[in-house]
């Protein structure tokens, strides 16, 4: 986008023209003479340039005016339509963001199921094997270690009875 774009038709040789009284570039001092002939000019002629070249001036600096007036135009529509831009990108990206906090909150939810579930599983079978484990029958200390200690005896005297 070119803003300062009417700038470009503004040169300085016009500039300088309009500064100066005539096309010669000569001093004020210059015509105060009284010389007659065709370089000679009295203070009307010079005031009559001047104006002309007044009024060129005023014409040509209105028109820059109005691209200047334009360009500011086209620069405040720019930075309303960016502005407008920007909102929707940050409306967009609030949207991005509110969805990651749902998913987020749904994938810990589902984890928190999961793990209850697998503790609860774990629960029913430690109950379920605590029930087995109660219902098998039991023999007593006792009768366990003599039951022991009888088949150690087997197993020595038929040691003895091999090696005999």
């Amino acid at each position: 986008m070119k803003i300062f774009s009417f700038l470009t038709g503004v040169r300085n040789q016009d500039f300088l023209n309009w500064a100066m009284l005539t096309v010669d570039h000569k001093p004020l001092d210059y015509f105060s003479n009284e010389e007659s002939g065709p370089d000679h000019m009295t203070h009307a002629t010079i005031a009559d340039d001047a104006a002309t070249r007044a009024y060129e001036q005023l014409l040509t600096a209105e028109v820059l005016r109005g691209k200047c007036l334009e360009q500011w135009r086209e620069l405040v529509l720019f930075t309303e339509r960016s502005a407008l831009k920007v909102q929707v990108v940050l409306s967009h990206l609030q949207g991005m963001v509110e969805t990651v906090h749902m998913l987020l909150s749904d994938a810990l939810r589902k984890m928190l199921v999961f793990s209850s579930s697998t503790l609860a599983n774990l629960q029913y079978d430690v109950q379920m094997l605590f029930k087995v484990s109660e219902s098998l029958y039991v023999l007593p200390w006792n009768t366990v270690t003599v039951n022991i200690s009888k088949a150690r005896n087997e197993r020595e005297s038929e040691r003895e009875q091999t090696c005999a």
